[in-house]
C-alpha cells in the first residue's frame, strides 16, 4: 500500500471539490447582492424575492454538504484512513468523466458489505476498467474515494 500516493490522490480530489464549493459560495453571494438591490421597477420585486430565496437555499445546501465532505477528506488525509478489501468491483464509465463534477461511481461488494465509491480526480480507464471484476480494492474510509484497484489474475 502506497500511502503517499493515496494522500496525493485525495488531496487533488479534495481541492477540486473545494473549488466547486467556492464557486457555490460566489453564486450565493451574487444572488444575495442581486436580491438586496433596491428595484427601480415595482415589477422587479418578484425577481428580487426569487434571488433572495435562491441565496437562502444556496446557503442551506452549502452548510449541509460542505462541512461534512471537508471533514471526511481531512480525517482521511491526516489519519491515513485507507481500507483494503477483497471483493467484486463494478463500473461503467458511460456517465463518468475524468474531469468535472460527475466523475462517476464504482460499486464494490465484499462479502455482505456493499459500497458505492466515488472516482478520484484524473482517474484513468487503465486504473479503473469498465465491467465487473474481482480483486483488491483500496478506498478512503470517510470520503469514500476509490484509490486503487488490482484485478485478480483469473479475471
Amino acid at each position: 500500500m502506497d500511502n503517499a500516493l493515496f494522500i496525493d490522490v485525495l488531496n487533488k480530489t479534495f481541492y477540486q471539490e473545494l473549488n466547486y464549493y467556492i464557486i457555490g459560495v460566489l453564486c450565493v453571494v451574487y444572488a444575495f447582492v442581486g436580491g438586496m438591490r433596491r428595484p427601480s421597477n415595482p415589477k422587479s420585486r418578484k425577481g428580487r424575492e426569487a434571488m433572495i430565496a435562491l441565496g437562502i437555499i444556496g446557503v442551506i445546501c452549502l452548510l449541509l454538504l460542505a462541512p461534512k465532505r471537508i471533514i471526511a477528506y481531512t480525517h482521511d488525509i491526516s489519519k491515513e484512513q485507507f481500507v483494503q478489501v477483497q471483493g467484486t468491483y463494478t463500473f461503467s464509465d458511460s456517465q463518468a468523466s475524468s474531469k468535472g463534477i460527475s466523475r462517476g461511481r464504482v460499486h464494490v461488494t465484499s462479502g455482505e458489505t456493499k459500497l458505492t465509491l466515488n472516482l478520484p480526480v484524473d482517474w484513468s480507464k487503465q486504473s479503473f476498467p469498465n465491467g465487473k471484476h474481482t480483486g483488491t480494492i483500496w478506498y478512503s474510509k470517510e470520503s469514500k474515494i476509490i484509490l486503487k484497484f488490482i484485478p485478480r489474475d483469473s479475471d
